[in-house]
């Protein structure tokens, strides 16, 4: 998503690179067109930004500000560090130890 939103950004023109300062004063009010890049990224990714796309689009919500509000900490956060193999095997397993248990009381 991050890599989407670095690419859509620079498309478009809106100026999301850390350089700016307005990442440094954590505010994304100051950086033109974030909030429309926001509403178009929220529309590829409503699991991460929540469902604040353009009207018409499934599960529209109105607050805009959410979504921009998200992107901006995802943005400032940067890319999230690679999980350890063995962390992604054990999460995996516990994920798989959970769904056989849900599935095991649904019987």
């Amino acid at each position: 998503m991050l890599a989407d939103a670095r690419q859509t950004a620079a498309k478009v023109g809106v100026n999301i690179h850390h350089k700016n300062r307005q990442f440094d004063g954590g505010d994304h009010n100051g950086i033109a067109g974030f909030d429309t890049l926001a509403r178009t990224m929220s529309e590829r990714y409503p699991h991460l930004l929540g469902a604040h796309g353009y009207s018409g689009a499934t599960g529209y919500d109105e607050n805009a500000d959410e979504a921009s509000e998200r992107l901006f900490d995802y943005l400032a956060a940067g890319n999230p560090e690679p999980m350890a193999e063995d962390d992604a095997y054990e999460q995996a397993l516990d994920q798989l130890h959970a769904m056989n248990g849900e599935r095991g009381a649904a019987r």
